[in-house]
């Protein structure tokens, strides 16, 4: 299965929500996943994921591609291995990605992992439209801006692709200090449907967790061990993973038997 995520702009984080994203699939379907960052502009797979930076990338991929030398065994030489069954590709640094490298890439990760997701460059460069149409699901990351609504609403590529797209509405809260929050999901929910968009919003509430403790993998390891003080961000990211896979994909999922393994384990570590 491929995903991209993407957003209208930067700074939405869509990266945090990419790598949980992954995190959380990779606990369902049970095999392995990739992480593919093909954002040269940012590079913050690696930032969040790696003590070093990561010199297995996509400018590896597309070397070995352009000399005839790549096959299943020296795909490894550009991934780099984060946890069990979790690898990442670094962004391009030098090498242009193009419709080749795309159909190639995608080749090489459905024959080696269950499940691709890929950091996408933020707007709609031809690298990401390609992207969008290679996928089988596009996550667009939003916040609780109506202009950044707007922007999504507004997107011609987004319009294009509407019946891959799923939303999600990052770092959402209902309210702050005692007051309720003026532009709500529902606000959200009713611009998208007036531009005509009725693809599903996810709300991932606000979580100080999860934005300030990303240092030595624990952005990765919070979704992973389901600790920390994340529990109603981490059950929203089940749901919306759930929803993925199940309506997105043709890999058989269980969602009853795993909600109850996913609230057993939130009991486990006290989130109850």
């Amino acid at each position: 299965m491929l995903i991209t995520v993407t957003a209208p702009k930067k700074g939405l984080g869509q990266t945090i929500t990419a790598i949980n994203l992954a995190a959380i699939a990779n606990s369902i379907v049970s095999g392995k996943v990739i992480i593919i960052d093909t954002n040269k502009y940012c590079k913050d797979i690696e930032y969040f994921l790696s003590d070093t930076s990561v010199t297995k990338g996509l400018d590896d991929f597309i070397s070995l591609n352009n000399a005839n030398l790549l096959n299943k065994e020296s795909f490894s030489a550009c991934v780099k291995n984060v946890h069990k069954s979790i690898d990442i590709m670094a962004s391009n640094d030098c090498l242009e990605v193009d419709e080749r490298v795309v159909n190639k890439l995608i080749k090489y990760t459905e024959s080696l992992y269950d499940l691709a997701i890929i950091d996408s460059i933020s707007g709609g460069n031809s690298t990401t439209r390609l992207l969008f149409e290679k996928s089988d699901v596009v996550v667009v990351v939003l916040n609780q801006f109506k202009y950044v609504s707007g922007l999504a609403a507004n997107s011609e590529l987004y319009s294009q692709y509407k019946d891959k797209l799923v939303f999600i509405l990052n770092r959402y809260m209902d309210s702050y200090e005692g007051k309720k929050v003026r532009y709500s999901i529902d606000d959200v929910e009713s611009d998208l449907k007036s531009a005509g968009f009725d693809n599903k919003v996810f709300p991932l509430n606000y979580d100080a967790d999860i934005i300030n403790e990303c240092n030595d993998h624990a952005v990765l390891n919070s979704v992973l061990n389901y600790g920390g003080n994340s529990g109603k961000y981490n059950w929203q990211l089940l749901q919306i993973a759930q929803h993925i896979i199940g309506n997105y994909s043709d890999i058989k999922i269980d969602e009853a038997e795993i909600t109850e393994k996913f609230r057993k384990r939130r009991k486990l570590f006290g989130l109850f």
